[in-house]
């Protein structure tokens, strides 16, 4: 089975964000209130139904 939801919500992560090269079969991507970083590729968001990223210092990043 492929992963299509990752909640992580309100754990205390710190650093950057792994894995934002994530399969097409991710669907939503929860990871607010915490402490995470980095940049978030355009082909993620474009597989994302949903994300919640409130509390962290997520960027976009246009170019691959």
């Amino acid at each position: 089975p492929a992963l299509s939801n990752l909640v992580l919500f309100d754990n205390n992560l710190t650093g950057a964000l792994p894995g934002t090269q994530a399969s097409k079969s991710l669907q939503e991507l929860i990871v607010g209130s915490n402490s995470l970083s980095g940049t978030v590729s355009t082909s993620l968001l474009s597989s994302l139904s949903i994300m919640y990223a409130r509390s962290t210092t997520l960027s976009h990043r246009s170019s691959e």
